[in-house]
């Protein structure tokens, strides 16, 4: 009637606000397009009975109602095409407040302050009071990686009942997931960094697993590491107790091996030898026993040691042995393809 032609059309403000209201209540999309696809029908069939009651000429009547027909699915390819369009939006707006209640309520989990559990949970839909095991995923640096879908899959593989998967920002996404007690095996994942902590019951638990998950990234963004690695906190502990200022433990390392501290197979042998002859406080042959070398080869790795160092190996013992630990902790870190 008015000439205005299906693609200059747009749904009235009513129309958007309702659909925005419905998605708010649970409605979904495929609900939605189901209605309206009743709708359709009906006019179509209300068009054609108007046609055949008050068009009598058969030719004119067939022409008309084509036209009506036709009019009436571009008009439903336009009002379809932008409810799921709002309904899209909506849905998305709302997970993300969702989301990021969720997030501030684990926030305020992981503080300090004491909280009720059970009341959390609820809030959550996580049992917090159970036993469970923190996992952090962090991206790597210029790596293209679905960080949601990623942690899902992680955590996917290894939970016993629903895990809490949150992504806190672009890079960082972090999970906890119900299991038994003992080590959970997780696998590496391309692109990611995964920090696993040890399990853990109750509020506390949860708590110190997360920071545990926490650490075992950050001892593993330590060792300089560029492809992704799982990381497991009770293999680091060692490095994360000693390493709180990155550049502190790098320069001990340095200062206490000296030269044994390159990257080299040569100096890694050396470094494993001396590990030994500590380990075997200090003798000799029961050093070659468990390299499975004879102990003469043993003495000349050690002097090889004594020399690049420059100075005895039985001197500031305490002080090389730690820095050896931190090393091999680091070098393992940097060299592991899995859990």
């Amino acid at each position: 009637m008015r000439g205005v032609p299906i693609d200059a059309m747009e749904p009235p403000a009513e129309v958007i606000l309702s659909t925005r209201g419905l998605i708010r209540e649970g409605v979904t999309n495929a609900t939605l397009m189901r209605a309206y696809r009743v709708g359709i029908i009906y006019w179509c069939e209300r068009w054609t009975d108007a046609v055949e009651r008050h068009c009598h000429d058969l030719a004119l009547g067939l022409r008309a109602s084509n036209l009506g027909i036709n009019f009436l699915m571009g008009w439903f390819e336009m009002i379809t095409d932008r409810i799921s369009a709002e309904v899209h939006d909506e849905a998305e707006r709302l997970t993300k407040e969702g989301s990021m209640a969720r997030l501030a309520e684990v926030r305020k989990v992981l503080g300090p302050e004491a909280i009720n559990a059970t009341t959390a949970s609820q809030r959550l839909g996580y049992d917090l009071r159970g036993n469970h095991v923190a996992i952090l995923l962090s991206r790597i640096e210029e790596q293209d990686v679905a960080l949601g879908a990623t942690a899902l899959a992680v955590a996917g593989k290894i939970a016993n009942a629903r895990p809490l998967t949150l992504i806190v920002d672009v890079d960082t996404a972090w999970c906890w997931v119900p299991v038994a007690n003992g080590r959970t095996e997780v696998s590496a994942h391309p692109g990611v960094f995964v920090g696993v902590g040890r399990p853990g019951v109750g509020v506390d638990g949860f708590r110190r697993s997360h920071h545990e998950a926490n650490e075992a990234v950050r001892i593993a963004r330590l060792s300089d590491r560029r492809t992704g690695v799982v990381t497991h906190f009770d293999t680091i502990e060692l490095a994360s107790l000693c390493s709180g200022d990155p550049e502190l433990c790098h320069a001990f390392i340095a200062a206490q091996l000296g030269g044994l501290a390159a990257r080299t197979s040569h100096a890694a042998n050396l470094r494993s030898t001396l590990r030994a002859y500590y380990d075997a406080n200090c003798s000799f042959r029961s050093a070659a026993a468990t390299l499975e070398l004879h102990h003469n080869t043993v003495r000349y790795r050690l002097a090889q040691a004594e020399r690049i160092m420059g100075q005895s190996i039985l001197e500031l013992r305490l002080q090389r042995e730690l820095a050896l630990r931190l090393a091999l902790e680091l070098e393992n870190t940097r060299t592991a393809v899995g859990p």
